[in-house]
């Protein structure tokens, strides 16, 4: 059962990530050019090179798209999993069913790996309250089929950051809902928070053990701090600064610009 938000204005929006971005521009490595963003003119319907090219740049922004939900259906897993830890089993169901409807609503059909049935393996073991031993392993054969299919969309590493990005910025955003008068008000935003920060950082980790791009080092080095922050206390979330996934984000922001 998916808990009611609280609706409240944002307490931050890009003017305050453009000036964090700035700010940490000296993390970046010196070396590296930032690329001048250009915006492609949409092509008319047409033959030949024109309508190849068209399909291409279709086949991109699909590929991101589907990139971005599958990260951040591994972010409603993740999450369902650490509060199925504390005990939270209702809590855990909840979030196990926004990542499938994530799946059923978002997911293009292109998608070569079917991520819906071990999600649903995920949801029979926490709704049947089984040891957390295996709601982990349900997770973890999940988890296998989203990296599969998230190496299907994974078209460059920029598209990684972008979706990196993407996942802090919705992590933000759902910190900063979980959260009223300097109170947790709503434990499951705050979940999600959670869980999009872990997988963000999952996904930049792996980019920076493979050496692809330096980037992604500035990337993972800026998530640290928001990770660090989520923590529990008598399996009950905290408060973290509200500036930290912002700023996270912002500096991911910005690394990207530096990946061609």
């Amino acid at each position: 059962m998916t808990i009611p938000r609280p609706v409240k204005p944002r307490q931050w929006g890009a003017l305050m990530l453009t000036t964090v971005a700035l700010t940490h521009a000296t993390a970046l490595p010196a070396q590296t050019a930032v690329p001048s963003v250009t915006t492609t003119p949409g092509i008319e319907g047409g033959e030949g090179g024109e309508g190849g090219e068209s399909g291409a740049a279709q086949s991109t922004t699909d590929a991101q798209s589907n990139l971005n939900t599958l990260a951040k259906v591994d972010g409603y897993l993740r999450a369902g999993v650490e509060v199925y830890r504390q005990g939270h089993v209702d809590k855990a169901a909840s979030l196990v069913a926004e990542a499938r409807k994530k799946i059923s609503d978002d997911l293009g059909a292109d998608s070569d790996t079917d991520v819906m049935t071990p999600t649903d393996g995920l949801t029979k073991a926490i709704t049947d309250a089984e040891p957390v031993a295996d709601v982990e392993a349900a997770y973890a054969t999940a988890q296998t089929a989203i990296a599969e299919a998230m190496a299907h969309h994974a078209v460059s590493a920029k598209g990684q950051l972008t979706a990196v990005y993407e996942l802090l910025t919705a992590a933000a955003e759902e910190y900063d809902d979980s959260v009223t008068d300097g109170k947790i008000v709503n434990p499951i935003a705050w979940e999600e928070a959670h869980g999009f920060t872990l997988v963000a950082a999952d996904i930049a980790r792996r980019l920076a053990d493979g050496g692809v791009t330096p980037a992604a080092e500035t990337a993972l080095a800026a998530i640290q701090p928001a990770l660090d922050a989520f923590v529990y206390v008598d399996a009950a979330p905290q408060l973290l600064d509200a500036a930290l996934l912002p700023a996270a984000a912002a500096q991911v922001e910005f690394a990207a610009l530096t990946v061609k």
